[in-house]
């Protein structure tokens, strides 16, 4: 289940807890929220234990950006960022997906999809 993180106390939590975690910020009352929670929701699926995953609300962050960033977190660093998307389920979910599989393949992680 994708995990809904409010607050950045809730989000350190989050990331000291989850040895490889992505997490996309997006405005909480917004299209792009619901969007995202699908498209994570699907990516959660197929990643199965490599990570956890959540959406927050992006008011979290401190530089302003996209609509929507995409960032994939190894033991509280950033290694990925994608900011924007298409609006395309299909094409967001590769472009994640391939993303992902990458950075983490250059870091000797096998993953799921």
């Amino acid at each position: 289940m994708v995990e809904e993180i409010l607050d950045s106390q809730h989000l350190d939590t989050f990331l000291k807890r989850n040895r490889v975690a992505l997490v996309a910020y997006a405005p909480r009352d917004s299209i792009e929220w619901s969007y995202m929670k699908r498209l994570l929701s699907r990516l959660e699926a197929k990643a199965g234990y490599l990570m956890s995953i959540a959406i927050a609300d992006s008011s979290i962050l401190r530089e302003r950006s996209a609509s929507v960033t995409i960032k994939l977190y190894l033991e509280k660093s950033p290694i990925f960022e994608q900011q924007g998307i298409f609006g395309n389920h299909d094409l967001d979910y590769e472009a994640l997906r391939r993303g992902i599989k990458d950075v983490l393949k250059r870091r000797s992680f096998k993953t799921l999809f």
